[in-house]
């Protein structure tokens, strides 16, 4: 019998950008919630797929070890999700009982064999003891067409088609830290790239797997090649943690948690060649997953986006003799945001124009906590900051703690429009478990709701919506001291409700106008209802037609 796990269908928190010049808004279209074994949280996810080929969105998420509690965390899971009118549904899950992991583990999709059935590519982090002294660190799972379930059926378990150590002698550290799958060599293979955040014993670096095949039957058959690493291609490359990584025609970018980005280029007689190390990009820990490759402004030639880990900017960079030439396009810092983890691309209001959408760690010093960052391009020259406009997209997911390192953006709806899907990865600044879900957020075009300018009251107002009495619209005029959760009714003199204008909306400090039309509505004495933070306040307006 299939079991069914059920995620309510949220229509919650319309989320007000920090920038005036932004044209429309963000809400919270869905949560995910943590599973109860993984009450630290998740650890990443990819979204807007459909492997199993049954027109039905998907999305993948796995857990992560935080900080080794509650103990369940330790066993790496993982999770698929699909959307069946309209209602998030877990309808598959797997875990590898025989390891253990670490935090930030690695996820991502491709078909590794080209046999025309897609995989979900997981990389627990590694956790090396006296038992586990070369645990697996790469499990394939691929799709069967017609069903829910992934991987291999195995005594009413799913178990994974393919796995591999890596290592070739025990007690390596070894941890994928983020990796995409890419036929780096033209072969027609597609190939497995990815950076490792380990610089430990048997560190790589950097690290380009393949496999012959994935096997139907996970018969061990499979074999891996490891055709590239840092350890082994390279004399003199850098030991280091790094945390992205990034390909663009032939150069392979990794950035360190020092701030350096090394490149590292294929060559055409198949060697690999050390090119530069660059310090001066990016802040004091460069990159922390948020590196995207795109040909932002369709001249055909691809840039790289990444956000500062410490410094709160986002730079479009450009190849310059296979190293980068970076421009700061925008800088967060000016919006209250400090330090930049987690990435995406995609078009998030279907303008034809790429967006990419960063998370963010709390700052206690301007109070802007759990940001999520938009990045929109506008038009012109990808170098050229003019190009750009930033804005905080959403925040406060959880007021005290979080790190939103789980970034990704794909059409979860199929719908056309591309939404941002985030997470926190680790629970900065607190020891409990605040349970941050999976966040699905929307961009809505406008709808009648406007923010005055930057300036900031000081005291809470509802004001006197104007002109009054009115036919048949009107404007209702409010003010916030900070930020605040806002829901604005309207009732007839009966008490019943007659429209709802805002609905839960995380809204930031500012003046705002939302108009209200009642068309619809019969003449008479009307109320007009707005909580604000738990605080209620109603003021009575006059339709006369």
């Amino acid at each position: 019998m299939k079991r069914y796990y059920c995620i309510l269908f949220i229509l919650s928190f319309l989320s007000i950008s920090l920038n005036a010049q932004t044209t429309g808004t963000f809400r919270r279209l869905d949560t995910l919630s943590v599973q109860p074994l993984d009450a630290g949280g998740w650890g990443e996810v990819v979204a807007g797929l459909d492997l199993d080929k049954d027109g039905k969105p998907e999305i993948y998420a796995v857990n992560s070890n935080a900080i080794d509690e509650p103990p369940s965390q330790l066993t790496p899971r993982i999770y698929k999700y699909e959307l069946n009118n309209n209602k998030w549904e877990m309808v598959w899950s797997a875990e590898i009982p025989d390891i253990k992991q670490n935090t930030w583990p690695a996820l991502t999709y491709g078909d590794l064999d080209k046999d025309g059935k897609g995989e979900i590519i997981f990389a627990p982090a590694n956790w090396v003891d006296t038992e586990h002294p070369n645990p697996d660190r790469v499990f394939v799972y691929e799709a069967r067409e017609g069903s829910d379930s992934m991987g291999v059926d195995i005594f009413g378990s799913s178990a994974p088609n393919a796995k591999f150590k890596i290592a070739t002698t025990d007690n390596s550290d070894i941890r994928p830290m983020k990796w995409f799958v890419e036929d780096y060599d033209g072969d027609g293979t597609p190939e497995l790239m990815f950076c490792d955040r380990s610089s430990g014993t048997g560190a790589l670096g950097f690290g380009i797997l393949s496999v012959d095949k994935i096997p139907d039957n996970a018969d061990g058959s499979e074999k891996w090649t490891i055709e590239a690493s840092g350890l082994s291609s390279l004399t003199g490359f850098p030991a280091a943690i790094y945390y992205d990584i990034a390909w663009l025609n032939n150069v392979l970018y990794l950035w360190d948690s020092k701030g350096n980005i090394v490149s590292v280029k294929y060559n055409t007689d198949k060697t690999w060649k050390l090119v530069a190390t660059q310090t001066t990009i990016g802040g004091a820990t460069g990159s922390f997953k948020t590196a995207q490759v795109a040909d932002i402004d369709n001249d055909g030639t691809k840039e790289i986006v990444f956000g500062g880990w410490s410094d709160g900017k986002a730079y479009v960079c450009k190849q310059l003799n296979d190293t980068l030439a970076a421009t700061v396009a925008a800088d967060y810092s000016l919006l209250g945001v400090t330090r930049l983890n987690g990435g995406g691309k995609g078009d998030l209001d279907k303008d034809g124009k790429i967006d990419f959408v960063f998370g963010s760690r709390n700052n206690t010093a301007t109070k802007v906590f759990d940001a999520v960052v938009r990045l929109q391009y506008t038009g012109g020259k990808a170098d050229d900051p003019k190009s750009y406009t930033p804005s905080v997209i959403d925040s406060l997911i959880h007021p005290n703690t979080g790190q939103l390192d789980i970034v990704t953006v794909g059409d979860v709806d199929k719908d056309s429009v591309d939404e941002a899907v985030y997470s926190s990865g680790y629970p900065r600044g607190t020891l409990d478990f605040p349970n941050i879900p999976l966040v699905i957020l929307k961009y809505q075009s406008p709808s009648g709701v406007q923010k005055e300018n930057s300036r900031i009251p000081a005291n809470f107002f509802l004001a006197q919506n104007f002109p009054n009495p009115f036919n048949p619209s009107t404007t209702i005029r409010f003010g916030l001291p900070g930020d605040a959760v806002v829901t604005l009714r309207i009732f007839n003199i009966l008490g019943q409700e007659v429209a709802t204008l805002l609905n839960s909306e995380q809204m930031s400090a500012g003046s705002y106008n939302v108009d209200f039309n009642a068309s619809k509505l019969t003449s008479g004495t009307y109320i007009y209802q707005l909580n604000y933070n738990n605080q209620t306040v109603t003021k009575k307006m006059l339709l006369m037609k």
